[in-house]
This record gives C-alpha cells, sequence and structure tokens, in this order.
C-alpha cells in the first residue's frame, strides 16, 4: 500500500502543478492523455495512469467549474439522505442513513481511484437503485400512510 500511496503522491504533485497553470479551464478532453506521459516517464510511472482522484479528473477534463459542480452534488446528495433519516421515525431512519454510509465511502474511495464521482461501475447501479428506492419509500411512502382529508 505504500508503493501505491507513493505512485499517487506523484500523479497528484503532477496535476498540482498543471493545476497551477490552468486552474480555471483544466486541460481539456484529452489534455491529460496528451501531457502526462512526458511527467510519468521521468518518474517511471505508467504513462497511461489517470488523475486516480475525483476532483482532478473534474478538473482536468472540464475546469474548476465541474469540480465544484462535483462536490456540490457529492454534498447535496449525501445531506438530502442525511434529511430523509433525520425525518424518519424509528427504525426507517436506517434506510437512508445506509445509502448516505454507502455514498460516503464511494466518495472518499474516489479520492484514491479513478472511478469518477459515482464510483466503480458495478456498484453504481446497486447505489442509484438503493437511492432511488429509498427516497421512493420515504417521501412517497409516507403519503400514502396518512389518512385522507
Amino acid at each position: 500500500s505504500s508503493d501505491t500511496l507513493s505512485v499517487r503522491q506523484r500523479i497528484w504533485t503532477f496535476a498540482w502543478g498543471m493545476f497551477k497553470k490552468h486552474p480555471l479551464i483544466g486541460l481539456g478532453h484529452g489534455g491529460w492523455e496528451k501531457a502526462f506521459p512526458f511527467y510519468a516517464i521521468t518518474q517511471g510511472l505508467n504513462p497511461n495512469y489517470p488523475p486516480h482522484n475525483m476532483f482532478m479528473l473534474l478538473w482536468s477534463k472540464a475546469g474548476i467549474g465541474a469540480a465544484l459542480a462535483g462536490l456540490s452534488f457529492s454534498v447535496s446528495f449525501l445531506l438530502y439522505q442525511f434529511k430523509l433519516a433525520w425525518r424518519a421515525e424509528g427504525r426507517a431512519a436506517s434506510m437512508p442513513l445506509g445509502v448516505f454510509a454507502a455514498f460516503l465511502w464511494v466518495f472518499i474511495q474516489a479520492q484514491g481511484e479513478n472511478f469518477g464521482i459515482l464510483g466503480e461501475p458495478h456498484l453504481t447501479t446497486v447505489l442509484a437503485l438503493a437511492a432511488g428506492g429509498v427516497t421512493a419509500l420515504m417521501q412517497y411512502g409516507r403519503r400514502a400512510e396518512s389518512p385522507a382529508t
């Protein structure tokens, strides 16, 4: 794991240097793939490595606005699931807390992997189904249980 961290630190050093040069617009689509190999060869790294960080990936492709949009999405999703849990009664709060914890794990993992904002593709589907199902149960299930007026 120390070797893996060392590789990522060298990748992130390159990204930080590029960020200082192009903070607003990033490197553009394909820019990382053009610029990184020259640095990678001098560092003894695989020239095909992606940024290995969600925010660096978003920034490199589309600039600081994309990275901020990714952060906004992540924070709003987490807050919404927490809000659903807060409003829930009894054991029902465990469902949105479970989605909260699952997405928090995906978010944390995205800081050191190259899967993007929603994580590994196989987990993305399961997380989306869980989030949609829990949201539907929490938001619309309550209306069905309340007496008609």
